[in-house]
């Protein structure tokens, strides 16, 4: 028996769990709870609850089988870790039942493990309210434990039309696969964000059964299919394996997965199988081994909401001997993106065969008036760093500037980096009060827009004429001009 201090390896040798077969924990199990009960800082034995978990996406249903679970204080997971080390999966689904609204859900979630050694408490987590009782825990058990938080919405809620939002509902409720277009600094991942946020609260409202927090990655140009899907790797004896890409591991997790700026790796060229599989269809992705007989690697589509993989363990194995490894994505499982229209002329485009596996969903620039609004909710906690007319004032320089930004059609850019403008203007004059408010507003300015404006060619001068009028940028505007060369 490892992992445990010695005082509970004896008081689990008293109740016989120490040699229980795992397959049949029986009264063990009854006993285990009544234990931790008592030493969770005098728990009801009802509020209580231990399961055994012998596969990926066992444990929600598990718990509800119990007919227990309605507010459970703690739940506790017995899962075999001789095969396969199951501790992060079963972590990423308690998750779920920690984060739920009630009464279906647990305070306290509690990963056991059994290897041949004997069982071990591998992994402790809790709802912020519950710390007291995870930290009585903590210590009983001897393992840290981890505060477990729900999806958190992006704290300024995006000004758009909402016809972009219902497309955005929508389409992920009906299809696996969407992208968010748009030029930069449109809050395409700011949306995205909001929608997670929002289904992890209610998922049904969504047209879902469950959602565990995503996986979010960023490509680039190095991308192969071994990165985005998997391929061929050499293991630490030497041996050719297949190791699972990106797309798989979020399977494999039952994570979806959401690729960040996508067009900064050549999808087209990288999706390989992927195109046949998100039409529906199942494909092969690979071989576990280099050796004769080594097992096919399948991707296809489950019929249940959860995701899961069927043969995991021969993965390890090489698969030789066996039958088909395969990642099944579930009815519930997205693949979601965000493409910036404006950087694929400099990066890569989706082609046809591509572009459409996924619904686009365009996120347009907002109005000045959606912007104006926007500012407004900036400029609104910024407290007394600046005064009423300061930020009247500000106020009116940026939703100039931001009018201006609008007609450059050549190089489209969102709001995001002038709705950043105020706080380094309430930073600065908190520095030194005596600084002008235009020259604050110049240099953050110049700081998040300058590597944009100096890429603007003829659209500059256009841009320089308005900005260089005395209610707004006036006379900075010719500082800012200087310093874009170093920006080029």
């Amino acid at each position: 028996m490892t992992g445990l201090p010695q005082r509970l390896v004896d008081e689990l040798a008293e109740i016989g769990l120490a040699d229980v077969d795992h397959d049949e924990p029986g009264e063990g199990l009854r006993q285990l709870e009544v234990l931790l009960a008592t030493n969770a800082g005098s728990l009801p034995i009802d509020k209580v609850v231990a399961v055994r978990v012998a596969g990926d996406g066992e444990l929600v249903e598990q718990f509800r089988k119990t007919g227990q679970l309605t507010d459970t204080v703690l739940g506790v997971a017995l899962v075999d870790l001789r095969a396969d080390d199951r501790v992060t999966a079963v972590s990423e689904e308690f998750w779920e039942l920690l984060v739920a609204p009630p009464p279906e859900r647990v305070s306290v979630g509690l990963v056991f493990g059994w290897r041949t050694t004997g069982w071990e408490a591998v992994w402790l987590g809790y709802r912020a309210e519950s710390e007291s009782t995870a930290s009585v825990l903590s210590e009983f058990l001897g393992i840290e434990a981890e505060k477990v938080s729900p999806i958190a919405a992006p704290k300024y809620r995006l000004e758009l039309d909402e016809r972009v939002r219902r497309m955005l509902k929508v389409s992920v409720r009906s299809r696996p696969a969407v992208m968010l277009v748009g030029p930069p600094g449109t809050g395409k991942t700011h949306l995205l964000t909001e929608l997670v946020a929002a289904i992890s609260k209610n998922p049904s409202a969504h047209g879902l059964t469950r959602l565990r927090k995503p996986m979010l990655v960023t490509p680039d140009e190095s991308w192969t299919v071994r990165e985005l899907v998997g391929g061929d790797t050499v293991d630490d004896q030497g041996r050719l394996r297949f190791s699972p890409g990106h797309v798989l591991e979020a399977i494999h997790r039952d994570r979806w997965l959401i690729l960040d700026e996508a067009n900064r790796a050549d999808l087209d060229r990288i999706f390989a199988g992927l195109f046949t599989w998100l039409s529906g269809q199942t494909v092969e992705v690979g071989r576990a081994s280099a050796e004769p007989g080594a097992s096919k690697i399948m991707l296809g589509w489950a019929e249940t909401p959860h995701s899961q993989v069927i043969g995991a363990s021969r993965l390890r194995r090489g698969g030789a001997g066996g039958g088909p490894i395969s990642y099944l994505a579930g009815t519930d499982w997205r693949l979601l993106g965000t493409y910036n229209a404006v950087d694929a002329q400099r990066v890569f485009r989706f082609g046809q065969a591509l572009g459409r596996r996924f619904d686009h969903i365009p996120v347009p620039i907002p109005e000045v008036e959606a912007f104006t609004r926007a500012l407004q909710t900036r400029l609104d906690e910024l407290g007394p760093a600046l005064d009423a007319s300061e930020k009247a004032t500000l106020a009116s320089i940026l939703s100039a500037i931001y009018r201006s930004h609008t007609e450059v059609r050549s190089e489209a850019m969102g709001p995001a980096a002038l709705l950043s403008i105020p706080f380094y203007v309430a930073a600065g004059r908190r520095d030194d009060s005596a600084v002008p408010l235009t020259q604050l507003v110049a240099e953050a300015y110049l700081s998040s827009m300058g590597t944009w404006l100096a890429v603007l060619g003829d659209d500059l001068d256009r841009l320089g004429e308005d900005l260089s009028r005395t209610e707004v940028l006036g006379g900075e505007w010719g500082w800012v001009s200087s310093r874009l060369r170093e920006l080029q």
